[in-house]
């Protein structure tokens, strides 16, 4: 299925109509230098799936629905978003796509391949949120790493990301890329694996619900500040508390324990 995907024809936006679920891949051919190792490669920034059913609920699949089609959409309208935000750095037509229509049995397995044979893949993984659904409060919702490096939607948090910097961001991508540049061998997956492990402490984190004090938690007041300004947002001080150092310890522990329970 990975190879079939990737003998497909590279298409350009706009995407005409067509019907039918299966997987689905972008790539890069635009002139941003963040990206500039991935033109013309065959390493995909984003994989993705659309169903022609619901696994959830058991319903029946229905091939005659432009689901796969409706998923492209969607990314290339948030693209479209980004592009007209003053600023822009990325356009829809420095993007192309393959897409590969399949039967809802294969479907999950295909972008698992596509998942492992690319990993990491960029967009999937360290650049989160580009193909998450609008979250709800955004006053409250950290910004997504996806929104933090290719700001202009409407819908993106306004607070920091909550454990990376832009620069520490920026710095991870070009990681993240020489990874998927490497061939597979065991040493790229031992650098996948490093990758992974190798994150910064965390900036900050909402209250728990069983915390009675809803102020925001505050673990590292110098990057959290400095991304405050960066974006432009003010905070009253009734509304965040600065973690002492070992309450903020021992946050630290609660996140990394909950991302071994995660797996």
């Amino acid at each position: 299925m990975r190879e079939q995907l990737d003998s497909q024809k590279v298409k350009s936006f706009p995407l005409p109509e067509f019907r039918g679920a299966g997987l689905y891949a972008l790539y890069w051919v635009g002139e941003l230098p963040l990206y500039e190792r991935l033109k013309n490669t065959h390493v995909p920034l984003y994989v993705g799936k659309a169903e022609a059913g619901s696994s959830r609920y058991g319903y029946a699949p229905n091939y005659e629905e432009s689901k796969l089609w409706d998923r492209i959409i969607k990314h290339s309208k948030s693209i479209q978003e980004v592009e007209r935000s003053p600023g822009s750095n990325i356009r829809l037509s420095d993007f192309r796509v393959r897409y590969l229509p399949l039967d809802d049995a294969w479907i999950v397995l295909g972008e698992r391949a596509l998942l492992r044979q690319y990993r990491p893949v960029l967009w999937n993984s360290f650049l989160d949120g580009f193909g998450s659904n609008p979250p709800g409060a955004a006053r409250k919702n950290a910004r997504s790493s996806w929104d933090t490096i290719h700001p202009g939607r409407a819908r993106a948090g306004q607070l920091p990301h909550r454990q990376y910097t832009r620069d520490e961001m920026l710095q991870g991508v070009e990681r993240a890329i020489e990874i998927s540049l490497m061939p597979p061998t065991q040493a790229r997956e031992a650098a996948v694996t490093a990758f992974r492990r190798d994150r910064p402490p965390v900036i900050w984190q909402l209250a728990k619900s069983r915390d009675p004090d809803k102020r925001l938690r505050i673990f590292d007041p110098e990057r959290f500040f400095a991304e405050a300004a960066r974006l432009e947002v003010a905070l009253d001080e009734s509304e965040y508390r600065i973690m002492s150092t070992a309450e903020a310890r021992e946050a630290e522990l609660e996140i990394l324990q909950e991302s071994f329970d995660l797996g």
